[in-house]
């Protein structure tokens, strides 16, 4: 069957453009370009899968918003075969600002735990999960009501993580990691010891009520980048890929807000971890940005900050197994988390 190519088009025109290689953290294809329509940046997608990519379609829904927080969409490639479609690259305004992380772990590291930054950071994520939850209904951006089916499917996707944790538990030992913490590991997460599955069974039972909607889906301190409107704080979201290791599908499904927040939380432990800062200074900067996020983002149930503990706690699973694979020297820091869960 022949493949055609359709083109998606936004603010980007390619006439007179100049693309350079662009050597950013990314595992896809990156290019920068300069020419009459401006700066862009080009994301060609070095694992593409049949279906809608979340990334371009988000940009395209809040710049249609009016949502100025987040690199204009410029254009988007498409490999149509049949019925089924790729995306197989993405153009999007080229935007500047020092990364949240690179500032959190600068400021931690001279002793400034900056209480406003996290608050601001707080506020502009609760305004774009507001956003994100504005489409019409019938639309992929519509709100709904989170429900049983939404409840499940979280459940199981946490039970699957702990699977998969305790499934590289029964592998080869980390070099990072001595022999007397493997083993504690292995006991604790294999026999249940460490009440994993009791803990479970109490999320499973919650009676969450509130909203899904589109969320960013990875969400953390690298994906903000700081810039000012009228004196006033505000930052760029970018990378709206969500998990590249779920599938595409999954990654535009409605999900709750607190998944990102609980992502926020942990990249602020990751950044009092690698900065050497106190416990109580991770704290200090996860209350401001939730008591600031809670103030602007969509409906949250009831039982929302027993959902985020174990949002953080299923995210912090899913780090230690990444950084058992990519970063092993970076191991100790989710299993810190871990072990503040018993």
């Amino acid at each position: 069957m022949r493949a055609d190519w359709h083109v998606e088009r936004g603010a980007f025109r390619a006439r007179g453009t100049r693309w350079r290689r662009h050597d950013g953290h990314s595992t896809n294809h990156l290019w920068r370009g300069d020419g009459p329509s401006g700066e862009w940046l080009l994301k060609w997608y070095r694992y593409p899968e049949t279906g809608i990519h979340p990334e371009p379609e988000v940009a395209q829904f809040l710049r249609s918003q009016g949502y100025g927080d987040a690199p204009e969409f410029g254009a988007r490639l498409d490999q149509r075969r049949g019925k089924a479609r790729i995306t197989r690259a993405f153009v999007q305004r080229w935007v500047e600002g020092a990364s949240a992380w690179d500032y959190t772990v600068e400021a931690l590291r001279t002793g400034v735990v900056d209480e406003g930054y996290a608050r601001d950071l707080g506020r502009c994520v609760g305004e774009l999960h507001a956003v994100l939850g504005s489409g019409a209904v019938g639309t992929p951006f519509a709100a709904m009501a989170w429900d049983a089916v939404a409840q499940q499917r979280w459940i199981g996707r946490l039970i699957g993580g702990i699977e998969q944790w305790i499934s590289a538990l029964g592998g080869e030992r980390p070099f990072a990691v001595p022999e007397e913490t493997w083993s504690e590991l292995r006991r604790d997460w294999v026999t249940g010891e460490n009440g994993w599955r009791g803990r479970v069974e109490q999320l499973a039972r919650l009676s969450l009520s509130g909203v899904q909607c589109r969320v960013h889906g990875d969400l953390h301190l690298g994906q903000a980048l700081e810039r000012k409107e009228d004196g006033v704080r505000r930052f760029y979201f970018v990378d709206f890929e969500g998990e590249p290791t779920r599938p595409l599908a999954e990654r535009r499904l409605l999900d709750t807000p607190l998944r990102d927040a609980a992502g926020m939380l942990r990249s602020f432990a990751y950044a009092v971890a690698l900065s050497g800062a106190s416990d109580g200074a991770q704290q200090t900067l996860q209350e401001a940005f939730l008591d600031a996020w809670t103030r602007s983002a969509p409906i949250l149930g009831s039982a929302w900050r027993s959902c985020l503990d174990g949002l953080a706690w299923e995210k912090t699973i899913y780090e230690a197994l990444y950084e058992m694979r990519h970063r092993p020297d970076w191991l100790w820091i989710p299993l810190r988390g871990l072990a503040s869960w018993r």
